[in-house]
C-alpha cells in the first residue's frame, strides 16, 4: 500500500472497525474504554500519507469521541454500510476475534484491502477462507503483529 503512494501520490483513504458488542466482560472493559483504537488512531493520524475518513462502532458515542478527537469525517454502526458509503482504500479490522474472518471477507468482496488484527481468524478453515478472497479479489490483505516493523524484528 505504501507502493501504491509511492505511484500516485494519492492519500490512502482509511476506514476503522472498531471493537463489536464483545461477548466477554473482559473485552467490554478493554473494548469499551478504547485503549486499543487510541493507540491506533495516534500512530495512523501521524502518518501524512494516511488519511482516516470513517469509523464503525456500534457504540456511536464512542465512535463520535474519537471521530471529533481525531478529525474524522464519517461514523457509522454499521461496517457494511460504512462499506457501501465510502470509498475506501483500506479497512483495519480491530474487533473480537470471531468477527475477524465475516468483517475481512466482506471487505475484500467490495474491493477494500484489509488490515487485520491479530489472530487472523478463530480456526484453519476461516483463515482459508480469508486466503481465498484474498486470491479472488486480488486484495492485499496483513495481519498486525506488535513487533512488525521494529529494530529487534529484523
Amino acid at each position: 500500500m505504501v507502493e501504491a503512494y509511492k505511484k500516485t501520490g494519492k492519500k490512502l483513504t482509511i476506514g476503522y472497525q472498531n471493537r463489536f458488542r464483545p461477548d466477554s466482560q473482559y473485552l467490554h472493559k478493554v473494548c469499551q474504554n478504547g485503549e486499543l483504537g487510541e493507540i491506533y488512531f495516534a500512530k495512523a493520524h501521524a502518518i501524512r500519507r494516511l488519511e482516516i475518513v470513517a469509523i464503525s462502532d456500534p457504540d456511536i458515542e464512542a465512535a463520535k469521541r474519537l471521530a471529533e478527537k481525531y478529525n474524522i469525517p464519517h461514523v457509522y454502526t454499521d461496517y457494511e454500510e460504512m462499506f457501501e458509503k465510502e470509498k475506501l482504500d483500506l479497512i483495519s479490522v480491530c474487533t473480537p476475534n470471531y468477527l475477524h474472518a465475516p468483517i475481512s471477507i466482506k471487505a475484500m468482496e467490495k474491493g477494500i484491502h484489509v488490515h487485520c488484527e491479530k489472530p487472523i481468524t478463530l480456526n484453519a478453515k476461516e483463515a482459508y477462507e480469508v486466503i481465498e478472497s484474498k486470491n479472488k479479489y486480488k486484495r492485499k490483505f496483513m495481519i498486525g503483529l506488535n513487533n512488525r516493523f521494529t529494530n529487534e524484528s529484523f
